[in-house]
């Protein structure tokens, strides 16, 4: 008897019988899930507040409120999982926390990554996102979109100062989860770019006009900085 009314609810919820009943906030959950862009438009442009703690999501299959902390998962990352970017794309406008994190330890751009969604990459960045997060397994924005092979997201995060020398949990780089040969390539000596400025600025620091120009350390400075670059 019970299976019967749940499916006369969903019938009855599928032909908008029941749509008048349901929040502004259930609906907007409802659109985001069913991809609908212009019913999210709308709902959010009647003015549904994404910092609302009365709005439900759904996790695992029930819904729980936000005031329950970790079993929650934001629209944002609901709308990222489903790659929805036109979706991402309006909720970022209206104010989505650009910097929470889903179920799994996700944050949008993480996510946004992993999933080759370079457009909400550029514009998650544009917006002060930290480009060197790192989320679950050590793991970076550039070590996912490398395992991903989005070239546009790569060099989104590049230019945005994303560091290709970091490395995760198991000690690899972004270049080391490349499948892709060119982008191994790009990561790899884009990686040796970086150590090697860091390399020349430390010697430039400790080779310091005060010290004599044959004293040891600035000699050792001149042999060793070239055999170093040599290599890397």
């Amino acid at each position: 008897m019970k299976k019967r009314i749940l499916i006369l609810m969903s019938m009855l919820l599928a032909t908008g019988v029941m749509q008048a009943s349901l929040s502004k906030e259930a609906k907007l959950i409802e659109a985001v899930k069913e991809g609908k862009v212009d019913d999210v438009r709308n709902l959010l442009e009647s003015g549904v507040d994404l910092s609302n703690e009365d709005l439900y999501i759904v996790v695992d299959g029930r819904t729980r409120s936000l005031r329950r902390g970790q079993r929650t998962y934001p629209l944002l990352a609901l709308s990222l999982k489903r790659r929805c970017a036109d979706i991402a794309k309006l909720l970022i406008e209206y104010g989505a926390n650009l910097n929470e994190e889903g179920l799994v330890g996700k944050t949008p751009l993480l996510s946004a990554a992993g999933k080759g969604l370079h457009e909400i990459v550029f514009i998650l960045l544009s917006r002060d996102v930290n480009p060197n997060q790192i989320g679950s397994r050590g793991q970076t924005p550039l070590h996912r979109a490398a395992r991903n092979g989005c070239m546009e997201t790569i060099n989104h995060l590049l230019n945005f100062s994303a560091d290709p020398t970091i490395t995760d949990m198991y000690n690899e780089k972004p270049g080391h989860l490349a499948k892709d040969a060119k982008i191994k390539q790009i990561l790899e000596k884009k990686a040796k770019e970086v150590i090697r400025r860091a390399a020349a600025a430390a010697f430039a620091q400790a080779d310091h006009p005060r010290l004599g120009a044959g004293s040891p350390a600035r000699v050792l400075n001149r042999e060793l900085f070239p055999l170093i670059c040599r290599y890397l």
